[in-house]
């Protein structure tokens, strides 16, 4: 093993052979000519990192004429066509590293509960085996074995409980990026308010023809500082996610329009067809977590959706009420290519991803804060219109419910 590992060592990374003839690296200090291990930070445990693979790619210089070192020979010219080579290696290595993923994790696997992996520590089992087996006469090999089978357990539970705290060490990672977020918003609306109200009381001296005109760019500049306002209310409660500061109920309708709002740009530029139930449902969930839910839902439909070459790109929203258990169901479907087979789990697990230069929380972050209130968000298969379709539960209030 060790071999092996002087071997990896020694020849770490990606080589570039033009003709048969090496390019890079030429020394020690270019073997990460890719990029490979700055592409690892925002994914460490996921990402391939330079010590951890060897391989090298075979091109010709007639056919890649523009892809040309620099003149220290450490690394290749930043140009289109390098840029555009990088792109797709960048893609091969998220495919091997989707693949390494599939190996090391079961995808039937259901992740256990914080509570019961500690239990699972607990030496009371062990003592109990123990007090039974020389209560029988059992040897000290046999008192031996039982100890060691204990061992190996604890040794599994720990590594799943790191990994676990992994995991939510990024949501709270979230957390403070989403405070931060916030912050910096808030502090530019002031700044910019501050100039538009300076602004106002200039305009009195302006002459009437270019009146007109700087009122219109005013309007506009107060309405994108009221979106600004709106987008720094909607996440706040993901910089500070505690019971007491949390709103009490959402309208799910309403929340999905905002969401939809929020990305019209990118709805238009793929021309998609949004349908949003006109009922008026109320559930019992923080506006600003429900908002956080569907744009993630929404981003992730019109990113694959763009990979479809069809005329009639559809999102769909469905929402059911239970009235015996009070819990209200909601469901997005759209019509794109749907999710890889053997990836219903993993796209829920933190890290996992086949967007490029995807960060892989998304669907995490959104399945935790279904499952604060008591949900379960899932993937369901087939998709009701062939593509995606993702399903959540959430608690149902009928006092402000409209659905008749």
């Amino acid at each position: 093993m060790s071999r092996y590992r002087n071997d990896i060592r020694n020849y770490r990374g990606i080589s570039l052979y033009r003709d048969r003839i090496l390019v890079l690296p030429k020394s020690d200090t270019a073997r990460d000519w890719l990029g490979i291990d700055l592409r690892r930070v925002s994914k460490v445990g996921t990402r391939l990192s330079t010590n951890q693979i060897v391989g090298y790619i075979s091109i010709s210089a007639e056919k890649n004429k523009k892809i040309k070192e620099t003149s220290d020979r450490e690394r290749l010219e930043e140009n289109k066509a390098f840029k555009d080579f990088k792109k797709l290696i960048s893609k091969i290595l998220s495919i091997l590293e989707n693949e390494r993923d599939k190996v090391r994790k079961n995808t039937s696997h259901k992740e256990p509960a914080l509570t019961d992996l500690f239990s699972q520590l607990s030496t009371a089992p062990l003592m109990e085996s123990i007090y039974s087996a020389m209560k029988k006469g059992a040897r000290t090999t046999e008192i031996i074995n039982l100890v060691e089978d204990y061992g190996n357990q604890v040794e599994k539970t720990v590594e799943i409980i790191e990994n676990r705290l992994y995991y939510y060490s990024r949501l709270a990672s979230l957390g403070i990026l989403a405070a931060i977020l916030v912050h910096e918003v808030r502090n530019q609306t002031l700044i910019i308010d501050g100039f538009l109200r300076l602004m106002k009381k200039t305009l009195s001296k302006i002459e009437i023809d270019e009146k007109a005109q700087i009122e219109t760019e005013l309007q506009l500049a107060e309405k994108g500082l009221s979106s600004l306002d709106i987008l720094a209310n909607r996440f706040a409660p993901l910089a500070r996610r505690t019971s007491s500061n949390r709103k009490k109920s959402s309208i799910i309708e309403e929340i999905i329009s905002d969401s939809v709002q929020m990305r019209m740009q990118e709805i238009k530029q793929k021309n998609i067809q949004i349908s949003i139930p006109s009922t008026k449902t109320e559930a019992l969930i923080d506006p600003g977590e429900l908002t956080a839910v569907f744009i993630n839902l929404i981003d992730n439909s019109i990113y694959w959706l763009g990979f479809r070459e069809i005329l009639d790109r559809s999102l769909e929203f469905s929402i059911k009420i239970n009235k015996v258990n009070k819990r209200v169901t909601v469901q997005a479907n759209d019509n794109g290519p749907g999710i890889t087979p053997g990836d219903e789990e993993r796209i829920f697990w933190p890290g996992v991803t086949r967007k490029e230069n995807g960060f892989g929380m998304g669907l995490t972050v959104a399945s935790e804060i279904i499952s604060q209130y008591g949900g379960k968000m899932s993937l369901v298969v087939p998709g009701f219109l062939n593509g995606a379709s993702f399903q959540f539960d959430l608690p149902w209030s009928d006092s402000g419910s409209k659905n008749e």
